[in-house]
């Protein structure tokens, strides 16, 4: 046994894989570097970072109820969604490397040139720093997708049934989270599949027999993956098709009546959304030349001004009576504004700077990723293609796939073109094409040709643009070095796409929302999010700024004063203010009242300053949304209205102003008072708590929820998929073993 051990980690494929392994940890690592405590996490905005306390027993009920499954999954039983916060990030790119790997090997590309281009993929700039806006449904599909390439190889090379079979599954798996993704790379592989069977048929000629086994592992290819993937196939061609569809309706819709060329014109628009400019293809080899992310957490000091983004179009010069001289105007509206402007006034892309004139098109430029896929990178790829213009004639070998990867490289690049190419009016007019959107999503198709050229390329190097031979040891660690430098240099542009958060107060007890729960339950107002705390202190905030003015104490937009500052600056006036014939006897009452909050309250943490710098506002929204989201982890319901609302959760500031009365709806008392401390909300005594929970007596507790009436139909469709996704991977992993025997 000791030998058979030694033997193994000595294979050099033994050593390749845990050398890519090792440095792949330490790349993801790296990015993630702050945010593996259980108690942070990326920012990921379309991602939740926290989740409820019964999020185990949600993910069992809905694949029960009907939803879909898929291996990965098992994540919500194993460790749980706060341990896999990252990891599933890193164990998608990790696996989408050695998807890319498999294909390579497949294709005899040795062990550098394939983990060369397999890193590559994994950490290219949008394949991953897609993480930083939380798409992880195009993470599902990194999981498994890349293997389909590598099997459709194996299966018309070989025509094993097993090989047959994990095809479907693949697909089948890659199709759980993201639709339209999974179309366009499952087209690309039906493609492929279509280039290997000429390939393979160009060298050995088929015979009949050959053929109709061909199409009979097509056939098992098809019902492996219907049988697998049955459930997300339905919810896809359902629920996912018709929210696209009224997506676009709500965007370009027309009512009865309305311009049909103009709806067709909006929707046009709304589909070519955030195509890829010409000019940002210099970002596919210089990382951040137009800038990185345009959401203020994750590059403040460098957001995107570019091309890629939302298409606005200026409206239309049009006449309106003025009502002031009864005569016609011309009068433009500011798309950006919603401001009136005159003729001869200027109307400017406050983003770009763009002049803009009348029915021109512009761009709001939005994106949350890279676009870099590594200057070696690319350099290899093109050396991968020099390889085979030296090597062409060796159809059946390692070379035979380049020109495929090729041409499908120009196609995929012309697609992400979207709107700045008449090209993609081709894509916009195949079946499902109008209800494609952001056509940069075909940049996700490109990289993988990028990545596949770039192993080959390593290749041709090591051989020295030879047929056969072993690379001197010089240039092997010279390569390898060249790799690895890649792959680090790739880690570096994905790491400025990590910030961090805090999700402390999320996970930690919630004395209120148990209160919450003693008392009937019901929805509850949570009034620390600072729009709503606006809201009703707006009146005060206003008389405060009246008063300020009386006081000849002006207060400047970038002037940021603590509320010790304002309570020191404004204390010694108050007299003043009393005694100046400037305000009518009646308002010296008032003046009071408004000040006692602010006198009384000052030290209070989560008091509301008069202006605040971006550092201290973001610190307190972010605070206050932690505290709304903790009532949402412990099982109660939050919302933004006052109606139906039955609970007001805010800070005892506000409470104490007395001003929030006349919003509540009807009588209220105080449930509890409570502080934020390190282990949570806790309750506190009423003298030292700065949170208070009020209960509106009117509004009564809610009746208990009924369970759905459960949907026996996708039931049965989600038990045959497990049952045959286990099946399957038995299978496949029994074949695996008694070849290893053998």
């Amino acid at each position: 046994m000791m030998q058979r051990i030694k033997e193994f980690f000595k294979r050099p494929s033994t050593i390749a894989f845990l050398a890519f392994t090792a440095l792949y940890a330490a790349c993801m690592a790296f990015i993630f570097w702050g945010t593996w405590s259980l108690d942070k996490a990326p920012i990921e905005p379309d991602n939740p970072i926290v989740y409820p306390i019964d999020e185990v027993a949600r993910w069992f009920r809905g694949v029960v109820g009907g939803g879909d499954f898929v291996p990965s999954d098992l994540m919500h039983v194993i460790g749980g969604m706060y341990f896999w916060q990252e990891l599933q990030y890193a164990l998608a790119g990790y696996l989408a490397a050695l998807g890319v790997v498999f294909y390579l090997r497949g294709r005899r590309v040795s062990h550098l040139g394939a983990y060369a281009g397999g890193a590559a993929y994994g950490l290219m700039g949008y394949t991953f720093t897609l993480f930083s806006a939380g798409h992880l449904g195009w993470f599902v599909w990194m999981m498994y997708g890349p293997f389909a390439f590598g099997l459709v190889d194996r299966c018309v090379r070989k025509g094993k049934w097993r090989n047959w079979a994990l095809l479907g599954t693949v697909l089948a798996w890659a199709a759980a989270r993201q639709s339209d993704m999974w179309l366009l790379f499952t087209v690309l592989t039906f493609f492929y599949g279509l280039w290997t069977i000429v390939r393979e048929n160009l060298v050995h000629r088929w015979n009949r027999a050959k053929i109709l086994r061909l199409l009979a592992g097509v056939g098992v290819t098809v019902i492996c993956m219907i049988a697998v993937g049955l459930p997300q196939f339905s919810r896809a061609l359902t629920a996912d098709l018709a929210g696209r569809e009224a997506q676009i309706a709500a965007t370009s819709g027309r009512g009865e009546g309305e311009n049909v060329d103009k709806s067709d014109e909006e929707r046009w628009r709304f589909c070519t959304n955030w195509s890829l400019p010409p000019e940002d293809t210099a970002e596919f080899v210089c990382a951040e030349i137009h800038g990185g992310s345009n959401d203020p957490r994750v590059s403040p000091a460098n957001p995107y001004k570019g091309r890629l983004g939302q298409q606005i179009k200026v409206p239309m010069e049009v006449r309106r009576q003025n009502p002031a001289t009864g005569m016609d105007e011309v009068i433009m509206v500011d798309p950006f504004k919603q401001t009136v402007w005159k003729p001869g006034d200027v109307i400017q892309n406050p983003y770009t700077g763009e002049i803009l004139q009348p029915g021109s098109v512009t761009w709001i430029p939005y994106r949350q990723h890279s676009l870099y896929f590594g200057l070696l990178t690319v350099l290899f790829a093109f050396l991968g293609i020099v390889g085979w213009c030296r090597l062409r004639k060796e159809r059946s070998g390692v070379w035979s796939d380049v020109p495929f990867w090729v041409v499908m490289g120009v196609l995929m690049y012309l697609c992400a073109l979207g709107c700045f190419t008449p090209f993609y009016k081709l894509v916009y007019a195949l079946p499902f094409g109008g209800t494609l959107r952001a056509p940069v999503k075909f940049v996700h198709l490109l990289e993988l040709c990028v990545a596949v050229l770039a192993g080959f390329g390593f290749e041709a190097a090591r051989r020295g643009f030879k047929r056969e031979g072993t690379a001197p040891l010089a240039v092997t660690c010279i390569l390898a070095v060249l790799a690895v430098a890649n792959v680090v240099n790739l880690s570096y542009v994905d790491r400025k796409y990590c910030a961090i958060e805090d999700v402390s107060i999320q996970k930690t007890p919630n004395d209120a929302a148990d209160d919450v729960v003693k008392q009937g339950g019901g929805k509850v107002l949570v009034a620390t999010d600072r729009n709503l705390q606006m809201q009703i202190w707006s009146q005060i905030q206003q008389r405060i700024q009246w008063v300020l003015a009386q006081l000849n104490v002006p207060i400047e937009q970038k002037q940021s004063w603590t509320t010790q500052d304002f309570v020191q600056k404004v204390t010694p006036k108050i007299p003043a203010v009393l005694n100046d014939a400037r305000l009518r006897p009646s308002d010296r009452q008032s003046v009071m009242a408004l000040f006692r909050p602010m006198l009384t309250l000052s030290k209070d943490p989560d008091c509301p300053l008069l202006s605040l710098d971006n550092r201290e506002q973001t610190k307190k929204i972010q605070k206050a949304k932690a505290v709304q989201e903790s009532f949402g982890v412990h099982l109660v319901e939050t919302t933004t209205s006052f109606d139906e609302t039955r609970f007001v959760f805010l800070p005892k500031w506000l409470y104490e102003a007395n001003n929030v009365v006349r919003w509540l709806p009807d009588q209220q008392k105080p449930v509890g008072h409570y502080s934020l401390q390190k282990d949570g909300i806790r309750t506190s005594a009423p003298d030292s708590s700065t949170l208070v929970l009020l209960q509106i007596e009117g509004v009564p507790a809610p009746p208990p929820k009924e369970a759905p009436a459960p949907n026996r139909g996708r039931q049965v469709q989600t038990l045959f998929s497990v049952l045959a996704t286990f099946g399957l991977l038995g299978w496949g992993a029994w074949g695996a073993v008694r070849r290893k025997r053998k």
